[in-house]
This record gives structure tokens, sequence and C-alpha cells, in this order.
């Protein structure tokens, strides 16, 4: 789980890879109570539709199968906030939008035509995992723009729909309050996905420098099984080395036979 877990973060299906549904990173983001909410949403909706996919995918018709999907994800993301409109009326008024945003976001990573092929578990875990790393993004980068920007720390609940459990108004500093903006969680975005370009280009060499050290070590192995005076060929053979075949034989069709000319007469 952990080795898929991994897979999906540094794979280029990651949202810092592709910037899918980076419009939800910036504005879920702006507090840890919002983007608590929006984790919520992310995994009812992505274990929902993974589970119509790989449980009851082949009773879905072959002609607007993605427009049945599609409604399925929006209704699903509907029904998670009437849930919470019962709950929380009024953190259900400002999270609103952004649990709208989700059933997009989940057909803006292509997860349904990534899953379909695989069985219902093995879906519901990869929508559960990536809800999870996609989350896990949002609540970081929600965590870092409200300490920073707002010198506070919430979570979802009371009677206005937020709880501020943190007061450290004097750590914020006036210069970085800019990052609970839109242009700060923009700029913190930008940083995010240059620090993740480089670290995922150095661990790509790194896994080719194993991967270059492993096959040296195979061919040593090779080479020291074989008799004295053995060459080890890389790749398919030459075309030298494989027996002459001789060519197919073609019985052309035999000439009707002339008759015989006939004797001329005196």
């Amino acid at each position: 789980m952990i080795n898929r877990f991994s897979r999906l973060f540094w794979g280029p299906v990651s949202p810092l890879s592709t910037f899918a549904g980076a419009g939800l990173l910036i504005m879920a983001s702006s507090r840890t109570a919002y983007a608590l909410v929006t984790l919520g949403a992310l995994l009812w909706v992505y274990t929902l539709t993974a589970a119509l996919i790989g449980f009851a995918g082949k009773f879905l018709p072959r002609r607007g199968r993605p427009l049945v999907i599609i409604a399925f994800s929006s209704l699903s993301g509907g029904l998670y906030l009437l849930i919470l409109q019962l709950l929380n009326p009024f953190l259900a008024l400002e999270t609103s939008l952004y649990i709208l945003f989700v059933p997009l976001c989940c057909h803006i990573s292509a997860l349904p035509e990534r899953i379909a092929a695989l069985d219902g578990r093995e879906a519901l875990l990869e929508a559960l995992l990536e809800g999870l790393l996609y989350g896990a993004l949002l609540t970081g980068l929600s965590l870092l723009r409200e300490f920073l920007g707002l010198g506070v720390l919430s979570l979802p609940g009371g009677a206005g729909g937020i709880v501020e459990f943190f007061r450290g108004r004097e750590f914020s500093l006036i210069p970085i309050r800019f990052l609970n903006d839109s242009a700060g969680a923009f700029l913190l975005l930008g940083y995010g996905a240059a620090l993740f370009k480089r670290l995922k280009t150095r661990r790509e060499s790194a896994e080719a420098a194993v991967e270059a050290v492993a096959k040296t070590a195979a061919e040593e192995t090779l080479r020291g099984s074989l008799p004295e005076g053995s060459v080890i060929i890389a790749g398919p053979p030459p075309e030298s080395l494989w027996p002459e075949t001789p060519p197919p034989e073609h019985n052309a069709p035999e000439a009707p036979e002339s008759p015989p000319p006939e004797e001329t007469r005196e």
C-alpha cells in the first residue's frame, strides 16, 4: 500500500505533475476547516465513483457510459453537501462551491478511465489513495497559508461553521499575510511544484543509476559463469547466426503441351 501511494505521488498522475484540480487547491486551502471538509468530500466522491465502476461497471451501458459516471459522481457530491447542510448549515454554505467542484476534479484527473480495467477492490483502493493524496496536499497547503497569513488554526464545527482553537496573531508577520490571499496560494503552489519537479528528477536519476549498477552486476555474473573466451552479445542475435532456411518452393504451373504439327500433303 505504501509503494502504491508512493507511485501515485511521484507518478505522472500526481496533482503536482498534472495540476489537475489546481483551482480546488487554491480555493479550498484558504482555511484549514474548509480543507478538512473538502478532504471528506474527496474521499466520499472518489470511493463511491470507484465502487460504481468496479462493482457495477459491467451493468453500465457502453454508449453513454461516461455520462452515467459523471452524473453519479455529481449526485454523490450533492448528497455529501446535503448531509453537511443538515449537520452544519453555515459550514455547508461556505464550502458548497468547493464540494461541488470535487466531481469535476475527479474527472479532470481521468480517474474513471484509469480504474476501468481494475476489479472492484483494486479500483476502490486506488481511488481511496488518490483522494487521500489530494486531500493531504490540500490540508498541508491550508495549514501553511492559515497559520502564516492569519496566525490562527481552525477546525469545522460550532454555530458559525468553524472554530479557531489556536490564536497566534503575534506570530503572523505583516509581510507574509498575503499568503492567505489567492496570489500567495499561487506562489506557494508554484514553489511546491518546482521543488517537486527537482526532487522527482533526482529520484529518477538515482533509480536509473541503481538499474545501471544492477545490469552491470548481472552481466558480470553471467560473464563469470561462461567459459573463457565467450562473448556476450547484447540484443537479438544477428541474422547471420540464424540457420538459413530454403525459400519455399512454388510449383509453377506446367505449360500445356502443344499438339504435334500436322504433316503437309503434297
